[in-house]
């Protein structure tokens, strides 16, 4: 794959030493150990993107937490600018030390950063809607599945958290959420879940409210993305020209669009978990 950087002209005199194009990649970033990155899940390093790291858990991480592809341009005019990480090392994962504390849930309590945190436990995983490790699965989707009130709780926290916080975060808590709800189309019940998020997706299309929609089907690609991207299209044209709705909401919109299919979010921010990784809370 050619990717391509435009790059500043440098003038000496009256002479143009450099082209304003010219291809650059970041090599594949180096595994860490005890932790990974995302480096799979992004593909190809052109200037501009960032790898985020994760350690294992009972491992805590030293330096730093991403890293950039960025261009250095050379000291020498006639030389040909490079593309390299910054920082260039990458960080350490070192084993935490556990704290004797109470961690409510299928969490552990370890020293992070001077401060006691508490982890999710290998086999759990972090839910928001409960702000609490789980480890039933089908608990979890019974809950949320089985009573309306939680799904629409979702739509509006992360509608409110647009409105507070912006695009970027809401995108990172929809996506939180997405993880979540992934694990209950691979139980026993995922014909009814299917069903009910169905349901919700015609009560959306029913009461008009567009930015619900568009939430409610980012969540329900996890089943048919193909469905999902063409419902989700549908949404954008309809309120593209609609004075009613902000500028955010509809960047959310297309935002939520184009990530329907991919693993990662803008610059590399996984939808997904590195394996094995924990995150504390």
């Amino acid at each position: 794959m050619i990717l391509f950087c435009i790059v500043n002209l440098i003038v000496i005199g009256n002479y143009v030493t450099e082209s304003a194009y010219i291809d650059f990649l970041c090599p594949d970033p180096e595994p860490i150990v005890n932790g990974s990155h995302n480096g799979d899940c992004i593909g190809s390093f052109p200037p501009g993107v960032n790898v985020t790291y994760a350690c294992d858990y009972g491992y805590g991480m030293e330096g730093p937490k991403s890293r950039l592809c960025w261009i250095i341009e050379p000291s020498d005019p006639y030389s040909r600018p490079i593309a390299r990480w910054e920082p260039q090392e990458p960080p350490v994962c070192k084993r935490l030390i556990p704290c004797r504390v109470f961690c409510f849930g299928h969490a552990e309590c370890f020293i992070k950063d001077g401060k006691m945190a508490c982890a999710c436990q290998p086999g759990s995983f972090w839910t928001p809607m409960f702000n609490s490790c789980q480890v039933d699965s089908e608990i979890y989707c019974h809950i949320i599945f089985s009573a309306k009130p939680y799904v629409k709780e979702i739509v509006d926290n992360v509608i409110e958290t647009l409105q507070k916080k912006g695009i970027e975060q809401a995108v990172l808590e929809l996506a939180s959420h997405r993880k979540g709800i992934s694990r209950c189309f691979s139980t026993k019940e995922k014909k009814e879940n299917t069903a009910e998020i169905d349901k919700v997706v015609e009560s959306m299309i029913s009461s008009g409210q567009k930015i619900h929609l568009a939430i409610i089907v980012f969540l329900r690609s996890i089943i048919d993305e193909e469905q999902s991207k063409a419902d989700m299209s549908k949404v954008m044209e309809e309120i593209g020209n609609d004075p009613k709705y902000t500028k955010n909401e509809k960047d959310l919109i297309k935002e939520l669009h184009d990530l329907i299919g991919r693993k990662c979010l803008k610059h590399g921010v996984l939808i997904r978990d590195p394996q094995n990784s924990r995150n504390f809370f």
